[in-house]
């Protein structure tokens, strides 16, 4: 009987421990349980947002949509060099003065004008030498023509000499247009209209053919330049009007697309696209930031 008594109280201990197990048991499932569902929520919400609106390179896809942003260009750049070799006489524009197609933005002093004969001679001595020799061509013709007149020598010598002064004319004729047209490069004026953006010389400066002189940007019409990603290709067409955020300054214009390029950027995926607006407000400036959404 007192063994009997001794092997129940132990039977309780293994009971007791057996239903703590199974409570840490439960209470651990639940935990796990719980945090699951917490996973799949955040995963969930996670993959709605994403669906709403995901940033990639050039802009952020959005729900049915895309949002270009990007910095403001000029339509046209004009980067103007010298056509000639010349000392810098005069110059007549300033940094950010509006011109137009034909102004004159500098002079070089003409008397520098070389002509590409590799004689290391200014325009004006060039042409004296040829006028010499021009003048002592039709000298020595018309001292001979005289003495063939009066049979001293053949018509063939005359004929010679006359063929040595033609030469000369048309040599000191031929220079001469081409150094006027040189002359005349000495003169640089606008190609387009614009603003002076840039003024890279000095009066007094000794240009070289080629030597970059100024820019002349072109502002009437701004370009804002982005990227579509492939999927949102079939959205936007060439020549829809979009709205234009003007960021800086809080404005919105009507652009058009002018530009989608058919080959994609170097990593693949985003295609560059270009936007037009005209400059018809002074507060517009190239390189403000703005934004297009494409519905």
């Amino acid at each position: 009987m007192e063994a009997k008594n001794n092997k129940a109280p132990k039977s309780a201990k293994h009971v007791a421990a057996i239903l703590a197990v199974l409570i840490i048991a439960a209470v651990s499932a639940g935990y796990f349980i719980n945090k699951n569902i917490q996973i799949n929520n955040a995963l969930a919400a996670a993959l709605a947002k994403s669906d709403g609106q995901d940033t990639v390179a050039g802009g952020t896809i959005q729900t049915g949509g895309f949002l270009i942003t990007g910095v403001l260009s000029p339509i046209y750049t004009y980067n103007v060099s010298a056509r000639v070799g010349g000392q810098v006489e005069e110059i007549c524009v300033v940094k950010g003065q509006k011109v137009k197609a034909g102004d004159t933005l500098l002079r070089q002093n003409a008397k520098d004008a070389q002509l590409s004969a590799g004689q290391g001679s200014t325009t004006d001595e060039l042409l004296q030498r040829l006028k010499v020799a021009y003048d002592s061509a039709e000298d020595t013709y018309e001292r001979n023509k005289a003495l063939y007149d009066a049979g001293f020598i053949s018509e063939s010598s005359l004929k010679q000499l006359e063929a040595q002064k033609e030469n000369a004319r048309l040599q000191l004729e031929g220079t001469s247009k081409a150094i006027s047209q040189q002359i005349e490069k000495t003169v640089i004026t606008s190609p387009g209209n614009g603003v002076v953006s840039s003024l890279v010389i000095q009066q007094g400066d000794y240009l070289n053919a080629g030597t970059a002189i100024a820019s002349i940007s072109d502002t009437s019409k701004l370009i804002l330049k982005g990227n579509v990603i492939d999927s949102k290709l079939q959205i936007i067409s060439k020549g829809d009007k979009v709205q234009v955020k003007i960021d800086t300054i809080n404005k919105t214009l009507e652009g058009e697309v002018t530009f989608i390029s058919p080959i994609s950027v170097a990593s693949g995926q985003m295609f560059p696209i270009e936007i037009t607006i005209d400059n018809c407000i002074e507060e517009i400036k190239a390189g403000m930031s703005a934004s297009v959404k494409i519905n």
